[in-house]
């Protein structure tokens, strides 16, 4: 059986946001994107290089927060990375994707999302909130 163009198995531009916990108890948000019917498959994948590139072999645990279809997938990682530069995360156990993720709360990570989605874009670099302020 062969695909019609604009059937249910065409290719669909996502946008997605995972919270990944590493073997060693950091917490990290990535943000990236993928193709499909949702970004499942993306996540299965970092799973994976994650455990390939620790020499302890640990799984690390990886949610899907936020998962959206969307345009212009490109454009909005690249408002992310913009956005968290000074939170990047680096390692020497490099796995695909590490250099899409960043070391930020959770929270500030979700309301970042929604807002870029809605079509805001900030004009500022974040920064941690102060927690002596608090």
């Amino acid at each position: 059986m062969f695909l019609k163009v604009g059937s249910a198995h065409e290719q669909q531009l996502r946008i997605y946001m995972m919270h990944i916990i590493l073997p060693n108890g950091l917490e990290l948000v990535k943000y990236g994107k993928s193709s499909g019917v949702s970004s499942k498959r993306r996540m299965l994948e970092i799973c994976a290089d994650v455990y390939e590139a620790y020499p302890d072999r640990r799984t690390p645990s990886i949610k899907i927060v936020r998962d959206r279809k969307c345009p212009n997938p490109f454009e909005l990682e690249k408002v992310f990375k913009e956005f968290f530069i000074n939170y990047q995360y680096t390692t020497k156990a490099k796995w695909n994707g590490s250099t899409e993720c960043y070391v930020i709360p959770l929270a500030d990570a979700k309301t970042t999302f929604d807002l870029v989605i809605e079509g805001e874009e900030p004009d500022f670099t974040y920064v941690l909130p102060n927690k002596e302020e608090s």
